[in-house]
């Protein structure tokens, strides 16, 4: 394992809460998997042996699992949470403590695709939130939420015309397309949300999306 000086150094990570649907446009490091720092970037290498599906939310592993298998690039993604205060307040003490190791000597992180470790060390970080009720508020108003977008390549013309056609949609979940997206990630992207405080109804809804992309996918490739 490389010593903290030779890590290759990285800067300009942020910790504060981007919007869903610019998760694909960013790359997520990782010092302890409660909370994710993250940068601009549109590049992603997904590796998926080693943490990859460890550090995927367990709502959302068979779903991921089943379209990377089938040559499916998934976007960072998380299945939507109902935390109590108590969790929020255990990750602001964990990034008050990396807040002082980022300034010096430097917060070992990885790369959450590929493992790959960095040193992070800006001596003028600090966290975007001045108060912990400035962080609660702020993190527990957008935990409910989940999301994952589908990167479907050209070459899966059936499966990109099947999706469009059955326009999915339940009471908490929807798949809808972003043209945006798809023309800066490249194929067609489809951005896939799951709404509701409810974590049983959460659970429910992620298990219906993960049989409907099964069973698209069977459709598409036994035609």
């Amino acid at each position: 394992m490389l010593g903290m000086s030779t890590l290759p150094r990285m800067t300009g990570l942020r910790a504060d809460l981007a919007p869903h649907r610019q998760w694909a446009l960013c790359r997520w490091f990782y010092a302890n998997p409660v909370w994710y720092y993250w940068r601009p970037s549109a590049t992603h290498e997904l590796d998926t042996r080693g943490r990859f599906f460890e550090l995927v939310d367990p709502d959302l592993r068979e779903l991921c699992r089943t379209l990377n298998e089938a040559g499916i690039r998934t976007t960072p993604s998380c299945q939507g949470h109902s935390y109590l205060r108590e969790r929020f307040e255990r990750i602001w003490e964990v990034l008050k403590g990396e807040e002082e190791l980022i300034r010096t000597p430097g917060l070992e992180v990885k790369d959450s695709e590929n493992q790959k470790p960095y040193l992070f060390r800006d001596p003028a970080y600090r966290i975007p939130w001045e108060s912990f009720e400035a962080f609660y508020r702020d993190a527990a108003g957008h935990q409910g939420m989940g999301y994952i977008g589908l990167i479907i390549p050209e070459a899966m013309e059936q499966m990109i015309d099947r999706v469009r056609a059955e326009k999915y949609a339940s009471v908490s979940a929807t798949i809808a397309e972003d043209d945006d997206l798809s023309r800066r990630l490249g194929g067609t992207v489809f951005s896939v949300t799951v709404n509701t405080p409810d974590p049983q109804t959460r659970s429910i809804e992620w298990q219906g999306l993960t049989e409907y992309i099964r069973q698209s996918l069977d459709h598409v490739l036994t035609a």
